[in-house]
């Protein structure tokens, strides 16, 4: 794995997740964005590992991104390294009328 390989977490909440994400990961490589995936037994030790930037994306639950809002003090975005200006307009996306 090299150091562009985006590194996502997710829950197995069931064994057939397994497959789905390797399927995703396929995908992503066949369009030149190397990913791969790190499975969790629960959702807080996901936020810890994204805090700790020990992964780069979460696939979460809403509840577990009001978690890591809180955790941020609503600059989750900032805190995985985008600037402000950078963030602004990704934040934007968790407005009502977008979800």
């Amino acid at each position: 794995m090299s150091d562009s390989t985006i590194l996502l977490g997710a829950v197995a909440y069931d064994p057939k997740v397994v497959p789905i994400w390797e399927g995703i990961r396929e995908h992503f490589a066949e369009h030149g964005a190397p990913m791969d995936f790190a499975l969790f037994s629960k959702y807080e030790r996901q936020v810890e590992a994204l805090l700790a930037h020990h992964i780069d994306i979460a696939w979460d639950t809403p509840l577990a991104h009001v978690r890591v809002q809180r955790r941020t003090g609503g600059r989750s975005l900032e805190h995985a390294g985008f600037t402000a200006q950078q963030a602004a307009p990704l934040s934007a996306l968790h407005t009502p009328n977008f979800m």
